[in-house]
């Protein structure tokens, strides 16, 4: 679910924010943005390091590390990929089903079709919209409860938008 790259050469810090700039950039279809890293405090393998990006999709949060002195891997902390979100709403849908006992239909929930930057607390918001009535639209907030597998809850509007 989370962006991952590994880059070599240059400082750590300048090698990371290249990555980020460039490869993780456009493979993740975030178009120009201009990542600041802090520089870590040595080179040993396993050392970490914090980087920032801020986008039109909200500030993206990097953690690199030292694979070894010359290579760092970056992994994004806060963003749900494009191309990932289908399969979110997928498992919020089913989860969805089950808890109200009816089906909802995947094709009445929407997270968008850009990457997403979670908000602090993890979350994102999607929209439910009303499978016996199309004008009717809840917020759905989908909160991302393990980053590593991507297990979500999922908690809709008591109102709708």
């Amino acid at each position: 679910m989370l962006a991952v790259g590994c880059s070599s050469g240059d400082t750590p810090k300048g090698a990371a924010e290249k990555l980020i700039d460039g490869d993780l950039a456009t493979q993740l279809g975030l178009g120009k943005i201009a990542a600041t890293c802090e520089a870590p405090p040595d080179r040993d393998a396993g050392t970490t390091f914090t980087c920032t990006s801020p986008t039109e999709f909200g500030t993206i949060s990097w953690l690199a590390t030292m694979a070894d002195k010359d290579n760092i891997n970056v992994e994004s902390t806060n963003l749900v990929k494009a191309e990932v979100l289908p399969d979110i709403e997928k498992v919020a849908v089913a989860s969805l089903e089950q808890e109200v006992g009816q089906p909802l239909g995947v094709e009445n929930f929407d997270c968008g079709d850009e990457p997403v930057v979670l908000k602090a607390d993890n979350t994102m918001v999607c929209a439910l919209t009303d499978p016996t009535d199309p004008s009717v639209v809840y917020d759905a907030t989908i909160t991302v409860t393990d980053l590593a597998t991507g297990a979500i809850t999922v908690v809709v509007s008591d109102t709708p938008r």
